[in-house]
């Protein structure tokens, strides 16, 4: 088990980096188009296959390299990512690959990449801020109100 553990967490780690780095290059773009937090997590959650690969070399950079020449590196690539950021569009290609190809582009749905940090945020902030917590339903509490 202790050696599991290293393995997998250095593992996720290195695709949050990913997202970090893909996240931080778009959005630049996504204020340059007034976009609303939510529209821009809901974009990039759509796009999470897309963004975990748009991260990958400023993080392979970091990942594989002394701390300094990996800092150094990634701090160069990373106007070019931004550059790139704001010239690709993600639903573009996808819709591009389903007519060439006849596939789905996309799985579909979203992947909750913010879902974990959006609901300890939320806890925080009701904690500390008072506000009603949310109220949360039992999977046949609305059919036995309609009974009622």
């Amino acid at each position: 088990m202790d050696a599991v553990i290293p393995v997998v967490g250095r593992a996720a780690g290195f695709v949050g980096w990913c997202w970090l780095y893909s996240y931080y290059a778009f959005d630049y773009k996504f204020s340059l188009a007034r976009w609303s937090s939510g529209r821009r997590i809901a974009y990039f959650e759509r796009h999470c296959l897309f963004m975990l690969g748009f991260g990958a070399p400023c993080t392979l950079v970091t990942y594989f390299t002394s701390f300094y020449v990996g800092a150094a590196t990634a701090n160069a690539l990373f106007p070019f990512t931004i550059i790139i950021a704001m010239a690709s569009d993600p639903e573009e290609h996808a819709s591009r690959i389903q007519a060439k190809h006849g596939l789905a582009a996309s799985p579909g749905g979203r992947a909750p990449v913010f879902g974990l940090a959006s609901r300890v945020v939320g806890h925080i902030i009701r904690r500390f801020f008072g506000g009603p917590a949310p109220r949360r339903r039992r999977p046949g509490a609305k059919a036995a109100a309609k009974r009622s």
